[in-house]
């Protein structure tokens, strides 16, 4: 006896198929359950299958590792991104260089200890969410020289993330390439050329702890590019990196060809302002990298800018100039950029930061003095304080000196001037849509 079919069968997945017959036979019922299972399987929308709502980033740098939460929405203008969580509390992947079997359980487990609680709030499950662990310039080092242990921490730290639950993304050393390409996504997103249809007419010149990346749009027929898609269109980028180009690689390498330069133990290095006065007890200056001190200093800027200059010189920065779309860029300084703009009150004038630097590093005491007094800083023994002037200096030679980018300020601005806080990790997330 042939019966009726319930009416919710009149329709198959997302209303892509439609049962014209009203009455089926039990066989037939049969077949059409299948194909509706079938199509369900293999995602009747396969758009809304592959969206991720929630992309969980940890950021491993080189002088620490922190975790971004993102929620990925859709609206009438395409996909915006959205931070929801962020953690700065974790250890440098690179540092377990010597103990690598303790990158995942003490550098890797407190961030997702971190982000299993928010998802809770958010009444997310692990399963939702997809997690990347990509390490930046200090991973890239120990992978140039020490292979061995920089496959032992991406197994420690896979280990844990494999335990935890959550969606495994990528898992590895992110390139320079594509540190500066998500840092360039990230810039124009928040200026809302991808969802306004304007030409992504910003780049990022970004100097973190061991590397220094520039990014920008090109023409479609230059190489080296990177193409990538955005919110439907594709756009060229033209990303360069220079390991050993971050503020403090680029400052150990300052600091060992001063050394090499100089014969007498107690000459004063030039990148550093004195304190004679050895102001609140300060009696060296912390280098930052390396346990390396500073005895003495004698700020010249001269002098300094031309120890950098002949650190920049076997990098062939300059070269850039010839990429098309340079000329016309607006770039933005990003991390060190930024803050060495910040530091010496250039942000709005980027071509006053040599004046400065001048003005306050230069003379008797001037750490005391002046350099402290300036920057606002408290107390004397404060390590960014004490590298500010080297630091400044090193941003001055990047960026406008002739073994550097050779910007015109009127070219630069900073991430502060432009309202903005650029994150490559946001870029991860942009890069899904």
């Amino acid at each position: 006896m042939r019966q009726s079919t319930p009416s919710l069968l009149a329709w198959a997945i997302h209303g892509r198929v439609t049962v014209r017959s009203a009455v089926l036979g039990p066989v037939h019922l049969l077949l059409l359950l299948l194909t509706l299972v079938l199509l369900a399987g293999c995602g009747g929308n396969a758009g809304e299958a592959a969206f991720t709502r929630f992309v969980a980033v940890i950021d491993a740098g080189s002088s620490g590792s922190r975790l971004v939460l993102y929620e990925r929405i859709r609206d009438g203008q395409g996909i915006k991104v959205e931070q929801r969580l962020t953690d700065t509390g974790g250890q440098a992947l690179s540092s377990f260089e010597s103990n690598p079997q303790q990158a995942g359980p003490a550098g890797v487990q407190p961030l997702i200890d971190k982000l299993q609680q928010a998802l809770k709030t958010l009444n997310t499950p692990n399963s939702a969410v997809e997690l990347h662990l990509l390490a930046t310039a200090g991973m890239r080092l120990v992978e140039a020289r020490n292979p061995a242990a920089a496959k032992a921490i991406y197994e420690s730290a896979r280990s844990v993330i494999s335990a935890s639950g959550l969606k495994p993304g990528r898992i590895e050393t992110l390139s320079g390439t594509d540190e500066g390409l998500f840092a360039w996504l990230d810039l124009n997103d928040l200026a809302g050329h991808f969802r306004n249809g304007t030409p992504p007419a910003l780049g990022i010149v970004e100097v973190g702890g061991a590397s220094a990346q520039i990014a920008f749009a090109t023409t479609e027929d230059y190489r080296p590019g990177v193409s990538v898609s955005v919110q439907g269109k594709t756009y060229r980028v033209f990303s360069q990196s220079w390991l050993g180009l971050g503020q403090d690689q680029a400052r150990l390498s300052m600091i060992r060809l001063h050394q090499r330069q100089t014969t007498a133990d107690d000459a004063g290095n030039p990148c550093y302002a004195n304190n004679t006065s050895q102001i609140g007890g300060l009696t060296a200056f912390d280098a930052g990298i390396e346990g390396v001190f500073i005895a003495l200093g004698d700020f010249n800027f001269q002098a300094c800018q031309s120890l950098y200059d002949a650190v920049l010189s076997p990098f062939g920065v300059g070269a850039v100039v010839a990429v098309p779309g340079f000329d016309n860029v607006s770039l933005v300084g990003v991390s060190s950029v930024n803050f060495a703009l910040q530091d010496w009150q250039a942000s709005a004038a980027p071509g006053m930061l040599a004046v400065q630097l001048q003005a306050r590093c230069t003379g008797p005491d001037a750490y005391g003095a002046q350099v402290l007094p300036y920057l606002g800083r408290n107390p004397p023994g404060n390590r960014f304080a004490q590298n500010a002037c080297a630091n400044g200096t090193y941003a001055h030679a990047l960026l406008f000196g002739p073994q550097g980018l050779k910007l015109r300020p009127a070219q630069l601005q900073s991430e502060s001037a432009a309202g903005v806080s650029v994150n490559w990790t946001r870029g991860v997330a942009l890069a899904g849509t």
